[in-house]
């Protein structure tokens, strides 16, 4: 709050109406932390507080002439400009007879400014309502300037911030895509597994089934029988059925990571940021991890349904005469293939 208000008001009136320089001239009287124009003569502040008059006409000696004046009334002017605590505007514009100018500028509710407008008025100073118009116009003009510059700089910095995301999200997705490739390619070697070992199964049965049918059947209905309907079986229906399903869930997963990580690249693009070293030859090598596991794999999916069916024939073709009937019959429907 500057101090003496009344008293400063009416030390500022007398001060323009009798010149305080030989010029006369015109002042900008601020209630609050104002900067001082560019044009400026000078400028003094009331020490302490946001006061600030701007003399925009004369001389230097104007601004210690009034001064020296104002400090008389309690308050100390000084020279030293002072650090607003809020943001600024014009409160009233006020003219007197002989055409000095006085504008008045104040913070907050403007409360103080108002004050001092008022004590113009009853100094005789009339309201200079096309000054004012001009002075709104630039305040709104800097306003809107400066909120496009604070869009512009939020604008930039969200731009930089998510650029910044976007190489790191590549550079963590390339990773994802790189482990899994090496994940589904290690995936073919687990169904030719399953291929072999039912391969080694079916020779077992073809072992047991030279010992012919057996007393009573027996090699039959039981060994034979179990070779075919239980563990071919369960090499085909459980093992590699479980193992297919992994594999074509890894292939699946390796699909997404390409799919996203091509979409990485193009943000980074729109970004102006260039790809991660390597990019173009890990979705390369990506993509032919898939293709080779897929074909690899869907060679021994084939070669264990071709030894599952054998060995039911095998088991069936041994069912007969006396054995009629202990044969498992018809092998499990084929394990469909990845794609």
């Amino acid at each position: 709050m500057i101090r003496g208000i009344l008293a400063v008001a009416a030390l500022i009136t007398a001060c323009v109406l009798a010149g305080c320089g030989s010029n006369g001239g015109r002042a900008t009287v601020s209630a609050g932390g104002s900067s001082p124009a560019s044009s400026a003569v000078c400028s003094i502040y009331d020490s302490g507080t946001n006061a600030l008059i701007t003399v925009l006409q004369g001389s230097s000696g104007e601004c210690q002439a009034l001064a020296q004046q104002l400090s008389s009334a309690g308050s100390f002017w000084t020279a030293q400009p002072q650090q607003p605590d809020e943001a600024q505007s014009m409160v009233c514009v006020m003219e007197d007879s002989s055409g000095d100018v006085a504008e008045v500028i104040d913070g907050g509710g403007q409360y103080v400014g108002q004050e001092v407008c008022g004590d113009f008025t009853s100094n005789g100073w009339t309201e200079d309502t096309a000054e004012e118009s001009q002075i709104n116009q630039q305040e709104q003009q800097q306003a809107q300037a400066s909120a496009s510059a604070s869009a512009a700089a939020s604008s930039a910095a969200a731009s930089a911030s998510a650029a910044a995301s976007a190489v790191t999200q590549a550079s963590s997705d390339l990773s994802t895509m790189d482990n899994d490739a090496t994940t589904v390619s290690g995936d073919a070697s687990t169904l030719q597994g399953d291929a072999s070992s039912t391969y080694g199964d079916l020779k077992s049965e073809e072992s047991d089934a030279a010992g012919g049918q057996g007393s009573y059947c027996t090699n039959v209905s039981s060994t034979v029988y179990n070779d075919a309907a239980s563990t071919l079986y369960n090499d085909q229906v459980s093992t590699l059925s479980n193992d297919v399903d992994s594999v074509q869930s890894d292939i699946n997963t390796l699909r997404g990571d390409i799919k996203t990580f091509e979409g990485d690249l193009s943000t980074l693009s729109s970004y102006g940021e260039s790809a991660p070293d390597g990019s173009s030859a890990a979705i390369t090598s990506a993509k032919n991890a898939i293709a080779s596991t897929i074909a690899s794999g869907n060679q021994a999916i084939a070669d264990v349904n071709a030894d599952v069916s054998q060995g039911y024939s095998i088991a069936n073709g041994l069912a007969t005469g006396a054995c009629a009937g202990d044969g498992p019959g018809s092998p499990p429907a084929p394990q469909g293939p990845l794609s």
